[in-house]
């Protein structure tokens, strides 16, 4: 299980030391977290990432955050899809925490589908 804690800004990998990731990487680990087993491509991780602003960054910014995040949720979670761009994987579950220290609510509680 995969616990993302958007309050602390950390990601949870089991029962190991929480890590912290950065405003970008949590960006974009939500867009692929929210929707396992669907492709994201790059730009609508760009878009998750910068919003109204992507247009000025490359895709290549969302390769990078992909590499680091990887070394933290391990190589199974983020999936590459060739030519398109990247899916959390089905398999991997994963829960979304919004406030440092107390549990989430409506549609992110518990696991994601």
């Amino acid at each position: 299980m995969i616990t993302i804690d958007t309050g602390r800004m950390t990601v949870k990998v089991g029962k190991a030391k929480r890590k912290r990731v950065t405003v970008g990487g949590l960006a974009v680990l939500l867009t692929l977290a929210r929707r396992p087993g669907r492709v994201c491509s790059r730009d609508d991780a760009l878009d998750g990432l910068h919003g109204a602003d992507a247009g000025y960054f490359g895709d290549r910014s969302i390769d990078s955050h992909v590499k680091r995040l990887r070394k933290i949720v391990g190589g199974k979670a983020i999936l590459s899809v060739y030519g398109v761009g990247y899916l959390w994987s089905d398999e991997v579950p994963v829960r979304i925490a919004h406030l440092a220290g107390t549990e989430p609510s409506g549609s992110d509680a518990g696991m994601l589908p």
